[in-house]
């Protein structure tokens, strides 16, 4: 699981590559035909690699408040913020606040609630058989 988590990172670092070099890549001209395809391609490559890396690299999680969140999580947020923000000074880029949003919010969905969401189906599948064997 940690070499696919570590070739996705490559895979998105090399797009975000692509996009400051200004490269007509393929993957950039679905985002074009599809709408809002920018948008949704930030919210799935930077969601499913939260969700790779913290399932490949459970690390220790930290407490804000009421809220739990993986310390990978908070590595990935922290990275592709400054990523989008960086978009600022870089002549072929331009910074979005709904990119950013897109980003924020794969990460909470897929790198957050879709591993809790599947972590508690386990659990009460155990339970269940659990307690139809007793």
């Amino acid at each position: 699981m940690k070499l696919i988590a570590v070739s996705f990172g490559l895979l998105v670092a090399t797009i975000v590559l692509l996009a400051n070099l200004n490269v007509d890549a393929a993957v950039f001209r679905w985002s074009k035909i599809i709408p809002s395809g920018d948008t949704l391609g930030h919210f799935v490559f930077i969601g499913t690699l939260a969700l790779l890396v913290n399932s490949a690299f459970a690390t220790k999680r930290v407490r804000f408040g009421p809220v739990v969140v993986w310390r990978a999580t908070i590595v990935i947020a922290v990275v592709v913020t400054f990523e989008e923000c960086s978009q600022l000074w870089l002549v072929h880029r331009s910074f979005s606040w709904s990119d950013m949003a897109a980003n924020w919010a794969g990460i909470v969905v897929l790198g957050e609630l879709v591993p809790m969401a599947l972590r508690n189906i386990r659990t009460s599948a155990a339970l269940t058989t659990r307690g139809a064997q007793g």
